[in-house]
């Protein structure tokens, strides 16, 4: 299991979304949020 070292936040008017990479740069979360 891939721990998190980098998490990004989008912040839109109406949603917002999530990323989080691991050590790597690969994917391990991707979350749209209304």
């Amino acid at each position: 299991m891939s721990s998190v070292s980098l998490i990004g936040i989008d912040i839109g008017k109406h949603t917002f979304h999530l990323h989080a990479q691991d050590k790597f740069g690969k994917e391990v979360m991707r979350k749209k949020c209304s």
